[in-house]
């Protein structure tokens, strides 16, 4: 979010753009790169949580707990976590349900125990029964948090639920 206003502010914690009240062309420049200003810095912030040695596609049919245990098998072979982790997020899976549809799963640890926040990602061609409510899961995002970097994941999450909600985001994924 942002603000596009008419009068001064001063110290606004909010991004915001002074314009003229007739809106010229300067003042649509001034909005215009604003806006891209907040896109790249989002951009970057989700970016620096996927790495593209954490993304594994799995062809063949798989249980849920397969596809945890290679999900974090691939993030200790990257210095993520430890071999502990595992008893975390199975922990944590065993609690409640981490599907958000019936195509998408986000399990993650009981709490944050990563060295570095992470995503993991499993793309696999043929569902899982997840729980039962998603038995048709393509898609996992397994997450990894570091202690303390809680705060800083909300821009991944707002990704996530956007990408639920969006059958198009899906199917490029």
């Amino acid at each position: 979010s942002f603000i596009v206003t008419m009068i001064p502010i001063e110290r606004c914690p909010i991004p915001h753009v002074l314009v003229d009240f007739s809106l010229g062309p300067q003042d649509t420049s001034a909005i215009s790169r604003l806006v891209n200003s907040i896109e790249a810095d989002q951009a970057s912030k989700i970016g620096m949580f996927f790495d593209r040695n954490l993304f594994v596609r799995i062809g063949e049919k798989q249980s849920k707990g397969v596809v945890l245990k290679t999900l974090c098998d691939l993030l200790e072979e990257n210095g993520v976590v430890d071999a502990t982790f595992i008893d975390s997020v199975i922990e944590r899976e065993q609690i409640s349900n981490t599907s958000l549809d019936s195509c998408f799963a986000i399990p993650h640890s009981m709490k944050p125990v990563s060295f570095k926040t992470k995503v993991a990602v499993a793309i696999l061609d043929h569902p899982v029964e997840w729980d039962t409510e998603a038995k048709d899961v393509k898609i996992v995002f397994l997450l990894a948090i570091r202690p303390g970097d809680r705060a800083n994941i909300e821009h991944l999450y707002d990704l996530l639920l956007e990408i639920t909600g969006n059958r198009t985001a899906q199917t490029a994924i």
